[in-house]
C-alpha cells in the first residue's frame, strides 16, 4: 500500500477511535433533577434535591455538593434500602450512597431505576453588603457530578419577587423561568455537558435577613459590581456567539471549497475535438516524447518509450541484432540525451552492473523523465492552477485553524455553539490532511493545445490498430510500416499491430521490418527483461 494511502487509512482510524470509543464510568445515569432551594430569614438555606438515577452494573451513587458547610444531611431512598456516607474535601462534600433491594442490605440494586432525596442545609453561602445580599447558588456541577439531561428547580425566597434579582450562568442553559407564587421561583434547565457548571445567582436586598449567625457580612456596596459583571458576561457570551457562528460557518466554507478547487467531475472530462483520420504519425515527434506527453499525468515516460528508442536506434542502424543480441554499429549517428542514455543503459546490461532488470527499469526511466522535464515546456500542454490553488488553500486554511483554534480556546465563556465550531475545526483538519495528500499526486489541467495533440495521436492510434483500416491502405511504404512499429510501441498497442500485419500479406522490407515479421524483434526485447 502507498505510504500517503497508508497515512490517510491512520487519520480515518484515529477520527472513527473519537467519535466511537466513549470514555467516562457508565455505571448509572442521572436523566433527570429537581432542586427545592429555600432561604431563610436567618440566611440559612434549606435543600432538597429529587434525583433519579438508571443503575447499571452499580448499586452506589454519589452526590457531591459544591459548599464545605453542609449539615442536616439525610437520605431517603422510596422502594430501596441505603447506606450513606458524607465525606468533605476541600470546598465540597461528597454524599456517598448505597443501595440495596432488601432490608438485610445484602441485595445489590442494580440495573433498575432509583430515586434519591437528598435535604441538607447551608451555611455562610449568603454575602450581605451596604447595599444588597447575594447568594450564589451551584446546582449542579459535572465536572463531579454525573451530567443531568434536565434540571428543574425551585427556589422560595424570604421576599416578593419584585425585590429581587436574578441571574444565570450560563444563561443559554436555561429553558423557562416564572414565578409559580410572588416568593417561588421555577427554573426549567437544558442537558448539561460532561464539564457543565449550572449557577444561579440571587440577588436580594441588605435588609432581607433578621440575623448574621449563618450569613457573611462584607462591609462595602456591591450592587454596582453585579450590574457591571452581569453585563459584561452577557456581552461577552454575545461576542463569543457570534464569533462560534463565523468560525463554523468559515470552516463549512473552507471545508466544500476543495471540490469546487478540484472540479466537479463533469468539469474535468476532456474536451474532445473533431475527429480526423491520421494515416501518418500526426506530428514528427519522436517516440519517447510521445509517451512523455501522453503519459505525464501519470509520471512520465513508461518502458514502451524504451523499446520504441531502442527499436529506432535500430531503423537507424546505431543497434544492430546478432543471435537476438543488441550490439553498437554506427558511432557517427547524432544522438539525443533520451537515446545516449539508452545506450550507456544497454552497457550496463551488457556489462551486467546492475543484472537486477527492475532496478534497470527504474534508472532508465527516471534518467528518462529528468531530460524530458527540462527539454519540454509542459505549462504548453498542462496548466498547474489547481495545485498552486491547493497550496494556497492549505497555507491560508493553515493560519485559520491555528487562529480560530485560539479564538476559542481563549474564550471565558464558550456557548454551545462552540462545540460545533470545534467539531467544524476538527473536520478542516481531516480535509487539509486528504488536500495535501491530493495535491501531492498530478492534478494538473490539460489546455486546448493538449486536447488537440492527444486527439491526433489518438486517431492515428485507431488507425493501426484497426485490421480493416489498415487493408484498404495497401500497399504501404516502408517508413510508413516503420512509422507504425515505432510508434504502435509508444502507444501501448505494438502486439495489436503485430497481429494485424501477420493477417496480411505485407512484401515491405527493411532491418527493423525484417526483424518485426519474424518475430525475432520479440525475443530480442524480452531477452533485455523489457518485455
Amino acid at each position: 500500500m502507498d505510504n500517503k494511502y497508508k497515512l490517510l487509512f491512520v487519520v480515518l482510524l484515529g477520527l472513527l477511535a473519537v467519535v466511537v470509543v466513549g470514555g467516562g464510568d457508565t455505571s448509572y445515569n442521572v436523566p433527570y433533577v429537581v432542586g427545592y432551594v429555600n432561604i431563610g430569614s436567618d440566611g440559612l438555606v434549606s435543600v432538597e434535591e429529587d434525583v433519579n438515577y438508571t443503575l447499571d452494573d452499580s448499586n452506589t451513587v454519589s452526590r457531591v455538593v459544591s459548599y464545605p458547610d453542609v449539615g442536616n444531611v439525610t437520605v431517603a431512598t422510596p422502594g430501596l434500602f441505603n447506606d450513606y456516607n458524607v465525606s468533605s474535601s476541600g470546598n465540597s462534600t461528597n454524599i456517598t450512597v448505597v443501595l440495596y433491594t432488601d432490608e438485610s442490605k445484602t441485595v445489590r440494586a442494580e440495573n433498575t431505576n432509583a430515586k434519591v432525596y437528598y435535604n441538607y442545609t447551608l451555611s455562610h453561602v449568603v454575602t450581605c453588603y451596604d447595599d444588597c445580599s447575594v447568594f450564589d447558588y451551584v446546582l449542579w456541577d459535572s465536572h463531579v457530578n454525573r451530567p443531568v439531561w434536565k434540571f428543574q428547580s425551585y427556589v422560595n425566597l424570604t421576599c416578593d419577587n419584585s425585590l429581587a434579582s436574578i441571574y444565570y450562568h450560563p444563561r443559554y442553559m436555561l429553558s423557562s423561568a416564572m414565578w409559580v407564587t410572588p416568593t417561588n421561583l421555577e427554573s426549567v434547565f437544558k442537558s448539561m455537558a460532561d464539564d457543565g457548571v449550572l449557577e444561579e445567582r440571587v440577588v436580594l436586598p441588605s435588609n432581607t435577613f433578621n440575623s448574621t449567625d449563618n450569613v457573611n457580612v462584607v462591609n462595602s456596596r456591591h450592587i454596582d459590581n453585579i450590574t457591571v459583571t452581569e453585563t459584561n458576561y452577557q456581552s461577552e457570551l454575545n461576542s463569543n456567539t457570534v464569533m462560534s457562528y463565523v468560525v463554523l460557518a468559515t470552516s463549512i466554507v473552507l471545508v466544500i471549497l476543495p471540490v469546487f478547487i478540484f472540479g466537479l467531475p463533469k468539469l474535468n472530462i476532456r474536451r474532445k475535438r473533431e475527429s480526423k483520420s491520421y494515416h501518418r504519425i500526426p506530428c514528427p515527434d519522436s517516440p519517447v516524447r510521445v509517451n512523455y506527453l501522453l503519459n505525464i499525468a501519470s509520471g512520465g515516460v513508461n518502458i514502451n518509450a524504451v523499446m520504441a528508442v531502442i527499436l529506432d536506434l535500430i531503423r537507424r542502424g546505431v543497434l544492430i541484432v546478432e543471435d537476438f543480441t543488441l550490439a553498437m554499429h554506427d558511432y557517427n549517428v547524432e544522438l539525443d540525451d533520451c537515446e545516449k542514455h539508452i545506450i550507456k543503459f544497454l552497457r550496463e546490461i551488457d556489462d551486467n552492473t546492475h543484472p537486477d532488470s527492475t532496478i534497470n527499469n527504474n534508472k532508465i526511466i527516471t534518467a528518462l523523465n529528468t531530460i524530458l522535464n527540462k527539454s519540454i515546456n509542459t505549462k504548453t500542454y498542462y496548466n498547474d492552477n489547481k495545485s498552486r490553488n491547493l497550496r494556497i488553500y492549505l497555507v491560508i486554511t493553515l493560519i485559520y485553524t491555528v487562529v480560530a483554534l485560539m479564538l476559542l480556546y481563549t474564550m471565558k465563556f464558550q456557548p454551545p455553539i462552540s462545540l460545533w465550531a470545534y467539531r467544524s475545526i476538527f473536520i478542516l483538519v481531516v480535509v487539509m490532511v486528504i488536500v495535501y495528500l491530493a495535491q501531492k499526486s498530478p492534478t494538473s489541467q490539460t489546455t486546448s493545445i493538449y486536447d488537440d495533440y492527444y486527439s491526433k495521436w489518438e486517431s492515428y492510434k485507431q488507425y493501426i490498430s484497426n485490421y480493416t483500416l489498415l487493408k484498404q491502405s495497401l500497399p504501404i511504404s516502408n517508413e510508413e510500416l516503420e512509422e507504425m512499429i515505432l510508434y504502435s510501441m509508444t502507444l501501448d498497442c505494438y502486439n495489436i499491430l503485430e497481429h494485424n500485419l501477420g493477417l496480411m500479406d505485407i512484401e515491405n522490407t527493411s532491418t527493423l521490418i525484417d526483424l518485426f515479421k519474424s518475430g525475432r524483434l520479440d525475443e530480442v526485447l524480452k531477452k533485455l527483461n523489457l518485455k
